[in-house]
């Protein structure tokens, strides 16, 4: 948003200038909160956790008789990678804390310490504080 609310570019002349981003900073709030209330849904519920640990332990057992369960190994590899994606994803409950780390990481790159140089951008944050305060 830092590069498209930026009055020295001719796309923010011609297109986002009169935009109201008040719901862009509201949506990403609520993308926030929803993914901070699903860790503390799986954090706070042992059950995933003992469910996950029941899963493994599945995937052993299909490892050591993979004939029975009709798998070959490349199957199960794909399937434990999968597993194990979702898990680092979602189950481990650090869905908001990944996010905002990843978010972090992007603003770092992209641009360094400038994100409150561009003055279009920090007035346009302001007045969006103003209006929730």
């Amino acid at each position: 948003m830092n590069g498209l609310f930026n009055s020295k570019y001719p796309v923010y002349k011609d297109s986002f200038q009169k935009i109201n981003y008040f719901s862009i900073f509201d949506n990403l709030g609520s993308m926030l909160t929803n993914l901070y209330i699903i860790d503390l849904i799986i954090n706070e519920n042992t059950a995933f956790s003992d469910y996950w640990q029941s899963y493994n332990i599945m995937f052993d057992k299909v490892k050591s008789n993979l004939e029975m369960y009709n798998m070959t190994s490349k199957m199960l590899k794909r399937i434990q990678k999968k597993s194990s994606t979702l898990y680092t994803s979602v189950i481990n409950g650090q869905l908001y804390e990944d996010f905002l780390e990843g978010l972090r990481e992007v603003i770092r790159m992209d641009l360094g310490d400038s994100l409150f140089k561009n003055e279009t951008f920090q007035k346009c944050y302001l007045k969006y504080i103003e209006y929730k305060i």
